[in-house]
């Protein structure tokens, strides 16, 4: 999996994170203690399973069983939906702190 490894390589993965990909994956994911599922494609657009797709995609995770928030839903199969995409690691985290205060809120 040493495409998995360069997908991370420029980033700190938080350590409460739990990898979870699979060898079918087009790149690998991660499950936060809050219930979120995120996806790290490759840095480089053209390495990546299909080059117009983002770097970063997040969503709840199937264990959620009532996600707090919902930040905007693109319809996927197995009625799972994307709350976020982008390529910007700052955004990720910062969605994924405002998820965690809005789980403590609750």
């Amino acid at each position: 999996m040493k495409y998995f490894a360069q997908c991370i390589a420029d980033l700190e993965i938080p350590e409460d994170w739990v990898e979870v990909s699979s060898g079918n994956d087009a790149c690998p994911s991660f499950y936060t203690p809050e219930g979120l599922h995120v996806f790290i494609d490759h840095p480089n657009p053209s390495a990546r399973e299909d080059e117009l797709w983002v770097r970063f995609s997040i969503q709840y995770s199937i264990d959620h069983p009532n996600p707090p928030i919902k930040i905007r839903s693109i319809p996927l199969a197995r009625n799972q939906s994307f709350i976020w995409e982008g390529d910007n690691w700052d955004e990720v985290q910062s969605l994924v702190q405002t998820h965690k205060q809005l789980t403590l809120d609750h």
